[in-house]
């Protein structure tokens, strides 16, 4: 199911420059976008009145739109480059935020969250804050659409001498909305990673993430 990529240096890969512009160029056509959905919005908002419908779904609507937008943002300050300012940072710290980030949602649906990573995994080395976004958006997507009463395990282990595993693994089958996803694993791309998705051995759904780590 983890689909690991050709041998390259964890210091620089080979398709990072073509994988940043990649991704850039894909957040530049995002922020277009959230810019134009954001004009919707308001012109919903002044011609829609008193609607109970449009009162429903707006704040909803809105919400979605400020996640994404903290996304972009998120990648204009983390570059995802190896820089010496930027510490490298334990995967607890990193997934331990992106899960208190859902905690809320997964209480409301009754979905339990656990993370256990080995001592041994490593930090965050490259991209930390991209990371951490990326497990972010993929955590709530998925308290959002596993079924209710789900157990979500997020799982870290040392794979390689620079890099980790990072498993999220679901007993149940659900589907991620594929612009998460996709975004998701252009980010990790960038800073040297991967992510795949699939069916866990015993079924269910897994996500497979590789991360550049350090001592």
């Amino acid at each position: 199911m983890f689909v690991r990529g050709d041998n390259t240096s964890s210091d620089q890969p080979p398709d990072r420059d073509a994988a940043l512009a990649g991704t850039s160029d894909f957040l530049h056509e995002l922020r277009n976008r959230l810019f134009a959905m954001s004009a919707l919005f308001d012109v919903l908002e002044l011609r829609a009145g008193d609607s109970a419908e449009v009162a429903r779904y707006l704040p909803h609507l809105r919400l979605e739109l400020r996640r994404l937008e903290q996304f972009a943002e998120t990648w204009t300050s983390d570059p995802g480059g190896p820089e010496p300012s930027v510490p490298a940072l334990p995967f607890a710290d990193l997934l331990g935020g992106a899960i208190s980030r859902v905690s809320e949602n997964a209480a409301l649906r009754e979905v339990l969250v656990s993370l256990v990573t080995e001592p041994e995994a490593g930090r965050v080395a490259r991209g930390p804050g991209l990371v951490g976004a990326a497990f972010a958006l993929l955590l709530d997507e998925a308290v959002r659409h596993a079924p209710q009463g789900s157990h979500l395990v997020l799982r870290v282990a040392r794979s390689g001498r620079d890099e980790a595993r990072v498993e999220l693994r679901c007993d149940d089958i659900f589907e991620l909305p594929p612009s998460a996803f996709e975004l998701s694993r252009a980010v990790l791309a960038s800073i040297g990673g991967e992510l795949v998705a699939g069916r866990g051995e015993h079924g269910g759904t897994t996500l497979t993430a590789r991360v550049v780590t350090a001592p």
